[in-house]
């Protein structure tokens, strides 16, 4: 003899809430890992100061052409009085070789020797102003950095502690997950559902045959396609799955709604007379219990753990 139909009913409508809280648990778990592996403290650097350039010493050019230029006026001296008699010619002579380019030397190095030296000096006033400043910078620059390896370090023991949590809220929803498979073996257990309908897509589907006709379990089976019902499905079930979950949670919770359906399947396995059948009803029975009793006594752990998913 089968299972009735209001035994039936309440059978796939709790597989279908133990389905959806696994599956939902499960997707909750792994978003959960997900944004505890990429949380990062917002750690903040700072660059120090450019440090001064210290200017390049004037080259020595200019200096060696006003060397040059006096060497030349000393040899010209030297060679003037070192003959007896000059005439005019021995005195153009010396002019042109030593007297005027030693001149000439003279006259364009020597200014361009005094604005380089300006020059130099005026980069090194500008140069020890900048270390000045420099050095007042980094001290600035010292103390704010000791101030943000304090806070970085706020942010990481910050972060660290959330990660630990997000690892404890992972956990107690693997707990759930665990607790929750396990009632959903035992459901399957009964061996009233085909082993390829036992996924939240074939139980959403049988449930949802059933509960929208008059049809038997075995007419829902014989009209099935499992790959379109998952096909059509997912959407369904994405947009359902919560609702269903609130709906348990709420029925758990009204006496009336759990005393029906004890009473409905204590009558059915009362009255039957097929003990294989008969066991059916309890191990329904036990497992709706059994589920109505863990939802009342407290929240699923991915709805306490929802805030770390916003």
């Amino acid at each position: 003899m089968a299972i009735s139909r209001d035994a039936m009913l309440i059978y796939l409508k709790d597989l279908r809430t133990l389905e959806t809280i696994v599956n939902e648990s499960t997707g909750k778990k792994n978003q959960l890992i997900s944004k505890r592996d990429e949380l990062k403290p917002k750690v903040i650097t700072i660059e120090g100061p450019p440090k001064p350039t210290l200017p390049d010493k004037p080259h020595a050019g200019f200096k060696v052409g006003i060397l040059i230029g006096i060497l030349l006026l000393i040899r010209g001296v030297l060679a003037l009085f070192s003959g007896s008699v000059l005439d005019t010619e021995a005195v153009f002579v010396l002019a042109v070789c030593f007297f005027i380019p030693g001149s000439i030397l003279l006259a364009v190095f020597i200014p361009l020797q005094i604005k380089q030296n300006r020059s130099y000096e005026e980069e090194m006033r500008s140069y020890n102003y900048q270390v000045e400043e420099y050095e007042k910078r980094m001290k600035e620059y010292e103390q704010r950095s000791r101030q943000i390896r304090i806070e970085n370090a706020d942010r990481r023991n910050e972060v660290e502690q959330q990660k630990q949590e997000m690892t404890k809220a992972s956990d107690e929803i693997q707990e759930d997950i665990d607790t929750y498979r396990k009632m959903l073996e035992e459901a399957y257990r009964a061996d009233i559902i085909p082993l390829q309908f036992r996924s939240i897509e074939g139980i959403y589907y049988l449930y949802d045959f059933l509960s929208t006709s008059q049809l038997t379990l075995t007419d829902a089976l014989m009209h099935a396609d499992l790959q379109a019902i998952k096909d059509k499905l997912d959407a369904v079930i994405q947009l359902q799955k919560e609702n269903i979950i609130q709906q348990a949670e709420t029925n758990a919770r009204l006496e009336d709604i759990q005393r029906s359906n004890q009473d409905i399947l204590e009558t059915a396995r009362s009255t039957e007379n097929n003990t294989a059948v008969a066991a059916q009803y309890a191990r329904i029975a036990a497992v709706n219990s059994q589920m109505s009793v863990k939802l009342q006594s407290k929240q699923l752990a991915y709805q306490r753990a929802d805030f770390w998913l916003k």
